[in-house]
């Protein structure tokens, strides 16, 4: 499972992380609109709305960590079942994987939840989300106002660091 852009799934849930949900929805419409997106302030609303919605096809810390429920060995025609509408076969051949036997899947049943998810998602808040993806995981090598805006929500506002430290550092 993946896909979640706040530290944990409870953020999405626990009353008590209400205002970061919203400075990270700022967040992402800020991020959308340096990159030029057409109206970053809905995008950003379906971009939550969408990872929300991952966080409730999401395992809890507390599941994830039990091994024996991490263990799920499978063929790729189970995990094609499992989880269609992803092209599996193209992804394995990709990784030098096609002639794997067996694969092991951890969380499952998340696994199935999120095929089901952005099957149903429309493509242009995929787009959406993907592109602030990639902005937010690249802002330190992007121009410096991505920079700004990152640190702003993600070092600032969630982990209560004072300062920016000097980019080259």
């Amino acid at each position: 499972q993946g896909g979640l852009s706040l530290p944990d799934r409870d953020y999405y849930f626990d009353p008590r992380y209400a205002d970061d949900v919203a400075k990270f929805e700022t967040y992402v419409g800020t991020m959308l609109g340096l990159a030029g997106w057409a109206d970053p302030a809905s995008a950003a609303k379906a971009v939550v709305a969408l990872e929300t919605e991952v966080a409730k096809a999401s395992w809890s810390r507390v599941e994830s960590l039990d091994p024996a429920r991490n263990y799920h060995p499978a063929t790729l025609a189970e995990l094609e079942a499992t989880a269609p509408g992803f092209a599996w076969r193209r992804f394995f051949a990709a990784a030098g994987l096609k002639d794997a036997d067996q694969i092991v899947m951890a969380q499952d049943s998340a696994i199935a939840r999120l095929a089901a998810l952005f099957a149903r998602t429309p493509p242009e808040t995929l787009r959406a989300w993907q592109a602030f993806s990639i902005a937010d995981n690249a802002a330190d090598v992007l121009p410096m106002r991505f920079r700004e805006a990152r640190f702003a929500f993600r070092d600032r506002a969630i982990q209560g660091t004072p300062a920016m430290a000097p980019r080259w550092k």
